[in-house]
């Protein structure tokens, strides 16, 4: 909880910012910030800046992105105090060795709470310079760079939509464009295997979610031209109404089983699945009780429903049952969590967050987005791996990783199942996966069940590589998955890295903040069962080489 600002009369702001929505600038503003759910620790920091969405703190540790905070806000008379809440959407790290948190507030439909915040930014905004922070820039950029903000700013004058000048003033990637460092949307010109081609060059590909190598499964392949020759491309139309084909109930039945659950509902993607089943099944005087490196769509998902979501630092389960013990028996809540986190490799400890969900009465939801295929002794996921088949609440899944296919999944209680068919909002208003997905995906399944090589050679490159990286210095973190992240901290380190693999003909995924924490960067390495040792020899080599010369090990 931010419990005051303390602004008084002669601390008003002597500067404004131009950009986006009206910001005063501080200077001297203190703050204190407690979470909701903690044990009233305050952090103690100062405020940069205040607008009508939302403020910037200096604080002296780390928040996380996501948490919702309560918010008491200390104006100087006649403004008085405001109470908001908020939800903290960045943090970032501050020269000084602090931390950075900008946190928006959370209003919805009561704009009127604002009133106070934007009357003092009318009242004084007479008092301020207006400083504009661009006049600068040319004096600290080349000549290039220069040109091309010359360029941006001819385009700014020249629009007439200001609600897309966002997106012309977007220059972090053009940045990384204009180095020769940029690594997204790269086109790959061949199917998705342990080997790719990009830009008609041959190269090993460990950036592929494609764990089994089943995208190219010539049974796969088989079934998936069968049925469009049979079905079509399409299925014409959403579940609900005319968009229910038999390979979808066929589909669903076989993932019910894989999961060791009563029924399952598929959606057109693992992101779609996460937002549809939260946004449905939980309320706004709900609690969800989260892992703070959970999925994305995990926490969109906890946004859209407007649920009191309580956040647990990662996987440590002396503060998962701290944050348990402060919400209310009689209330209802879920704990949430992925099985594999997708930035780090590590694996949810799902055996205690069970224990804690039967002693707390908390219902449990699991991410197996990187576990299904993977995880457990015959790839059926998390649960599989700790023993738990049958025991989770809610189990999601992707069809989109190990399978091979595109898509995503829950596995639940026929009650829970049929209640989503008929009111997930991202269930009923999308046309269903075309038929070929879906016998490509009865295929996967059973190849999953029938041929346990493919999860025995995966399993066996995954111990190699991570076995010969530790063994070579390289942080890897606790991976224990198919994911490997090798940290380089520095961004620039990370591009330098990825480029020179590049042109030594490997293909990996670099990953910066805010993907990942400040000084966190990385390179994601994912395992393929497809991987030969020439491959995985080759990649050990060069990565130890070009690591070794840009002094990340000795």
């Amino acid at each position: 909880m931010i419990e005051s600002l303390n602004l008084v009369e002669q601390q008003i702001p002597a500067s404004i910012s131009r950009r986006g929505s009206m910001r005063i600038l501080t200077e001297n503003v203190t703050c204190g910030i407690k979470i909701t759910g903690n044990d009233e620790i305050t952090m103690q920091g100062n405020v940069i800046n205040i607008g009508y969405e939302g403020l910037v703190a200096k604080l002296s540790e780390a928040l996380t992105i996501s948490q919702r905070v309560y918010i008491t806000i200390k104006l100087p008379q006649p403004y008085g105090d405001i109470k908001l809440e908020g939800r903290v959407m960045w943090i970032s790290m501050d020269k000084d060795k602090g931390f950075l948190a900008g946190i928006n507030f959370f209003v919805f439909e009561n704009q009127e709470k604002l009133k106070p915040i934007k009357d003092f930014i009318y009242d004084n905004i007479n008092n301020v310079k207006i400083i504009d922070r661009r006049k600068g820039e040319k004096r600290a950029i080349g000549k290039k760079e220069l040109n091309n903000l010359n360029n941006q700013r001819k385009r700014e004058r020249r629009l007439q939509k200001p609600i897309f000048l966002k997106c012309i003033r977007y220059n972090r990637m053009k940045r990384l464009m204009n180095e020769n460092i940029y690594f997204y949307l790269r086109e790959i010109q061949s199917r998705s295997g342990n080997r790719i081609i990009v830009k008609g060059k041959e190269l090993r590909n460990f950036g592929s979610n494609n764990y089994l190598g089943l995208t190219s499964h010539p049974l796969i392949t088989e079934a998936a031209i069968k049925a469009i020759e049979k079905y079509g491309v399409g299925s014409g139309g959403v579940r609900v109404l005319s968009g229910t084909m038999d390979l979808h109930n066929q589909l669903e039945k076989k993932l019910a089983n894989i999961k060791s659950g009563e029924d399952c509902i598929i959606f057109s993607s693992g992101y779609n699945a996460n937002v549809g089943v939260i946004s449905c099944l939980i309320n706004k005087d709900e609690y969800v009780i989260i892992d703070e490196k959970s999925h994305a769509s995990i926490i969109d998902g906890c946004m859209l429903a407007k649920a009191n979501m309580v956040v647990f630092r990662h996987n440590n389960m002396i503060d998962l049952e701290k944050k348990l013990q402060k919400i209310p028996a009689n209330v209802s809540k879920i704990i949430m969590t992925d099985g594999v986190f997708s930035m780090d490799g590590d694996v949810a400890e799902l055996d205690t967050i069970h224990s804690l969900s039967q002693k707390y009465k908390a219902a449990t939801y699991i991410d197996d987005a990187h576990s299904t295929g993977v995880m457990g002794k015959n790839g059926k996921g998390t649960a599989e791996y700790f023993n738990l088949e049958g025991k989770i609440d809610l189990t999601i899944g992707t069809l989109s990783k190990a399978l091979g296919g595109v898509g995503g999944f829950l596995v639940a209680s026929k009650d829970i199942i049929h209640y989503l068919k008929h009111n997930s909002r991202s269930f009923v208003f999308s046309t269903s996966l075309p038929p070929a997905t879906c016998a490509a995906l009865l295929k996967a399944v059973e190849i999953i069940e029938t041929e346990p090589i493919w999860h025995q050679k995966l399993w066996q490159n995954i111990n190699y590589v991570t076995k010969e990286l530790r063994g070579l210095g390289f942080d890897i973190r606790k991976t224990e998955s198919a994911i490997i992240p090798i940290i380089f901290k520095n961004d620039d380190s990370t591009y330098s890295i990825t480029k020179e693999l590049e042109e030594a003909g490997i293909f990996v995924s670099p990953v910066v903040y805010p993907a990942v924490r400040k000084n966190e960067s990385r390179i994601r390495v994912s395992i393929m069962a497809t991987h030969t040792e020439n491959d995985l020899h080759y990649f050990l080599e060069k990565l130890t080489k070009i690591s070794r010369k840009n002094k990340i090990i000795n």
